[in-house]
């Protein structure tokens, strides 16, 4: 149990604002591909801490005793069990040091942990700077949307009549309509163009602040005779108010007649592409009615941050907060979080060999009580966090600090290849990120901008 978080002149955070879990271990049975010649290796076959078992309900706040019970359990001598904490600072939190207590019961006694939590004078915007969904196959349901969020994913689907109060409550702000081309790397044939008519059909029912977009093709590159056909999709979706996203990196086949009419307002682009298509990826970066974004499956290179099981934490933190910034990225994508296999709290590996956990970054209820919920694993919770370093960043050059923000991130990374596996150095610069802010939002405004409103955020404890 954890006590209320008591602050300055006696301000309280309460108790029902911190989730607890308990760290459950998967075997993994076959590490990660690795090359010789790579930077950035898995750790290989082992035990890893990466489902994690509520203590209770988030709804009802009331105890579980499913499958996998998180407490009580039996912990043999010489062996670990991490708890994972998370702290919701409510927005009305005065700034300060707040402190609390966590008592661990057992049949051999009682023991008391000290909690330090330092509040900043800030807190996140309501609207999300870094772009973001993934997909969700084998529960789409409100609570699962809601978990999704609460990671800062937006789910890329969600049931119409949940819009309104997902984005009241959750900030849901962009979901995917209409079909897609079937046009992929597996799949080069690619469907008609669909009428304008249609389309026009699908995004006339959605909430009118939601970015309706469709990823019409997907990592097209050996697909070069379907080009002039991808013209077709990407000018009937605009006109039918679908904003296009492709899985492929820019070249010039599908950069069209200005950076107003490339084949997509969203590029996203894999770290290996990256450093052929610089100087396009630059160019629609720069542009304002332009985005690109970074994803990462399976282990497809050597250097980047990898979201396998078996990588060193950091690397599920710090390329869509630090690495995103540093390059001038303004989104991560993951294709997928319920690539389960039947048995998904004990085994992560249902992908091809050789990259365990791969699309795997949750956990369904069933097993712990909770049939219609998925929870978040730890490679999500650092999904979160690195999402809310992004928006660290960000608040500091919407302070008018962008050169300093930039340098502080340039501490932690560069690029897909230069960015530290050293998780002291990225904990430094988060806290003079925070640091900077604090003491920006203390002093005197030095010009007219004014802060986003801001609104609560989610921070994790270290364990």
């Amino acid at each position: 149990t954890i006590s209320d978080l008591i602050g300055p002149n006696g301000a309280s955070i309460s108790s029902d604002n911190i989730k607890l879990f308990r760290e459950h271990y998967l075997f993994v049975t076959q590490g990660s591909k690795t090359r010789s010649g790579d930077t950035n290796n898995p750790l290989g076959a082992g035990w890893y801490p990466d489902a994690l078992i509520p203590f209770v309900d988030p709804v009802t706040h009331q105890d579980l005793t499913g499958k996998l019970d998180a407490v009580p359990f039996n912990l043999a001598a010489g062996e670990n069990q991490p708890i994972w904490v998370d702290i919701y600072t409510p927005a009305n939190a005065p700034a300060g040091t707040y402190h609390a207590t966590a008592t661990i019961t057992s049949s051999q006694g009682t023991s008391t942990v000290g909690v330090t939590l330092n509040v900043w004078n800030f807190a996140l915007p309501t609207e999300r700077s870094l772009g973001s969904f993934s997909k969700v196959q084998r529960n789409i349901s409100r609570t699962t949307a809601i978990e999704l969020l609460e990671h800062r994913l937006n789910p890329k689907f969600v049931e119409r009549s949940d819009e309104r109060f997902l984005i009241d409550n959750y900030g849901l702000d962009m979901v995917h309509v209409y079909d897609w081309s079937h046009a992929s790397y597996r799949h080069c044939p690619i469907d008609p163009v669909p009428p304008v008519s249609e389309i026009l059909e699908s995004t006339a029912n959605h909430e009118p602040e939601l970015y309706l977009y469709n990823t019409y093709a997907n990592e097209i590159w050996p697909c070069t005779d379907i080009y002039p056909e991808l013209w077709g999709w990407v000018t009937n979706l605009r006109l039918g108010g679908a904003r296009p996203m492709l899985f492929m990196y820019p070249i010039d086949e599908l950069m069209g007649p200005d950076l107003d009419h490339t084949a997509a307002d969203i590029w996203v682009v894999l770290p290996k592409h990256y450093d052929q298509s610089k100087t396009l990826i630059e160019s629609l970066i720069d542009h304002p009615n332009t985005e690109v974004w970074s994803y990462n499956p399976l282990v497809q290179e050597g250097y980047s941050p990898k979201y396998t099981i078996d990588f060193l934490p950091i690397n599920a933190r710090i390329l869509q907060g630090f690495v995103n910034q540093s390059l001038g990225l303004t989104g991560t994508q993951f294709w997928r979080v319920d690539n389960w296999t039947a048995d998904p709290w004990n085994n992560a590996e249902a992908s091809r060999a050789n990259m365990p956990g791969e699309g795997h970054y949750a956990y369904p209820g069933e097993d712990v009580g909770l049939p219609d919920h998925v929870f978040a694993g730890v490679r999500m919770k650092l999904f979160r966090e690195g999402s809310e370093d992004y928006e660290y960043i960000q608040i500091l050059k919407d302070l008018g600090q962008e050169q300093i923000a930039i340098d502080i991130t340039r501490t932690v990374a560069v690029d897909f290849h230069t960015w530290t596996q050293d998780k002291d150095v990225l904990y430094a610069a988060r806290k003079l990120l925070g640091d900077k802010i604090h003491s920006l939002n203390s002093d005197p405004p030095t010009d007219a901008r004014t802060p986003t409103r801001m609104t609560p955020a989610w921070r994790c404890l270290s364990r």
